[in-house]
């Protein structure tokens, strides 16, 4: 089996498909192979990356959820602590009033007071750490509403029950058993904040994570680009080449087609002449017989220009002592006129009486054959014979 041209290579691929990857691993290099499926695995990375991201998007939608709940009960239990402070003071000035029966109270007082600095150092801390959480501190307020309404009803029992001190203490040991268990919550708060702290420094590390791997997906990305435009501009260039072989093949099979066709005409040109001698300035005595006509020349040192050589002509035909100076071509333009034209010239300049004769298929344009009538050349294309060729034959 041979190759000629490359519809033959079409035809032979379309027949044997199983060829195509043979010939694949042949024209492209092993990495444009592999292209197809380093592009997949790509797309596969790609659509992990993204899944990984919308899993930290709820995780950190979580964490912002948490934050916003912990600053309103922050927001609340300071509003709170501040109203109880204001309560504790009133509760002070009525004590004042009963120092005699309530130093026991008073003690009391002064330990709950210390427990409030303390809880207030605490908050302000907690208030320093959590500044940008301030939104989220509402509903703590509303928890530290019903402490206020406690300690609003501890006033009121306190003014009903004056000389009950007994009584007021039993209430100050609630106050502080619910103090003791707001320091406890908020002892809880801040081991969960640490336990917020250590999953937002996580949340980092992964988010660090994240960003190391998609500036790596990014790096394999840029190389994916570059052997992607690598491999347009290989395609581009076996396009030229298989361009440039289709173009020279069609030149080619043109030229070997015309060279054909001339070969066919001077052999036939007997018949196309109706007799007479000559044929292409090739053979031995047709060169030979030239060469004799133009002697004029060659005595004066002088030899005509290839576009008016006669010799260069494709046949030299005669009768008697009339010649014609041919040009063969199977689509006849105007450069085959004027060559004709001048060639014969050439011989009329030393005696001959030559006559320009163009021979064809057919017309490169409708142009070409009015060219041909205004330089005066004769013609036999597309089987159109002109009225010198017909006095011709008839010689």
């Amino acid at each position: 089996m041979t190759v000629n041209d490359v519809n033959d290579l079409i035809r032979i691929l379309k027949e044997h498909p199983e060829w195509r990857d043979e010939l694949r691993r042949v024209l492209l290099t092993e990495e444009l192979l592999q292209l197809p499926d380093l592009v997949r695995e790509l797309v596969e990375v790609q659509r992990q990356q993204s899944r990984e991201l919308a899993q930290i998007r709820a995780t950190l939608s979580e964490v912002l959820q948490i934050q916003r709940q912990h600053s309103e009960m922050l927001a609340q239990h300071s509003l709170a602590i501040t109203q109880l402070a204001e309560a504790q003071r009133r509760t002070d000035e009525r004590l004042e009033q009963l120092a005699a029966e309530v130093r026991a109270l008073a003690e009391a007082q002064r330990r709950t007071e210390d427990r409030l600095e303390q809880l207030a150092e605490a908050q302000r801390r907690t208030d320093e750490r959590l500044e940008q959480l301030a939104e989220a501190q509402r509903r703590t307020e509303d928890r530290l509403e019903q402490l206020a309404e406690a300690q609003r009803r501890t006033d009121e029992r306190l003014e009903q029950l004056a000389a009950e001190v007994r009584a007021l203490a039993e209430a100050q040991r609630r106050t502080e058993d619910r103090l003791e268990q707001l320091a406890e919550a908020q002892r809880r708060t801040d081991e969960r904040l640490e336990q917020l702290a250590a999953e937002v420094r996580a949340l980092a590390e992964a988010q660090r994570r994240t960003e190391d791997r998609l500036e790596q997906l990014a790096e394999a990305q840029r190389r994916t680009e570059q052997q992607l435009s690598e491999l347009i501009e290989a395609q581009k260039r076996t396009d030229q080449e298989l361009r440039r072989l289709a173009d020279w093949q069609r030149g080619e099979a043109g030229r070997r087609e015309g060279e054909r066709y001339e070969r066919d005409t001077v052999r036939r040109a007997p018949n196309l002449f109706f007799g007479g001698e000559g044929g292409s300035p090739e053979y031995p005595h047709v060169s030979s017989v030239v060469a004799q006509w133009l002697s004029p020349y060659f005595r004066q040192q002088r030899a005509p220009d290839p576009a008016e050589d006669p010799l260069l002509s494709d046949i030299i035909w005669w009768k008697g002592d009339r010649v014609l100076v041919v040009e063969v071509s199977q689509k006849v333009n105007g450069h085959d006129v004027r060559r004709a034209r001048q060639r014969a010239n050439t011989l009329r300049e030393v005696g001959v009486d030559a006559i320009p004769v163009v021979i064809g298929e057919e017309w490169a344009t409708p142009e070409s054959q009015a060219i041909a009538q205004q330089e005066g050349v004769e013609w036999m294309v597309s089987g159109g014979l002109s009225q010198g060729v017909l006095q011709f034959r008839r010689s």
